[in-house]
């Protein structure tokens, strides 16, 4: 079905376009910078609640998860990811629905600790690393950098 421009009534044709995942190093530090802070929260809520050993490093894991959750459902980019112009986004370039967010903090935690999980993507042609893959998402430069 055509679609026309609203302004001037012209056909306007529909262009595909090839979205293409950021490359490994930006993510690395974009990951690098969200882990920072996840550390120093982790660390204040362990020493509040007194939690050592596994208690603490379990405290690390869920505020990750909790952390890598909330920013890809809310805005589609974390705090790590908004200096480096990168964006976590679906196929058709839309930010994931909670769902999605939520497999692909899984997929972090379990790439966390293989390391061979976020390894992948170096290999890859798509770029995608296992949370990208299980989640049905991918890390994109955003609108803005582009431009």
């Amino acid at each position: 079905e055509p679609k026309f421009c609203d302004s001037c009534g012209t056909e306007t044709a529909a262009r595909p376009v090839k979205i293409l995942s950021a490359r490994f190093f930006p993510r690395l530090a974009g990951f690098a910078l969200d882990f920072a802070v996840v550390f120093i929260s982790s660390v204040l809520l362990a020493a509040v609640s007194g939690a050592e050993g596994p208690g603490s490093l379990a405290i690390l894991a869920v505020v990750f998860w909790s952390y890598q959750t909330f920013f890809a459902a809310y805005d589609g980019r974390t705090i790590g990811m908004m200096p480096l112009g990168l964006k976590i986004s679906d196929p058709t370039g839309r930010k994931p629905g909670f769902w999605s967010a939520f497999l692909r903090g899984a997929g972090m935690i379990a790439d966390m600790t293989t390391v061979i999980g976020g390894a992948i993507a170096l290999f890859r042609h798509d770029r995608l690393a296992f949370h990208d893959i299980i989640s049905g998402t991918m890390v994109i430069k955003s609108e803005k950098e582009e431009a």
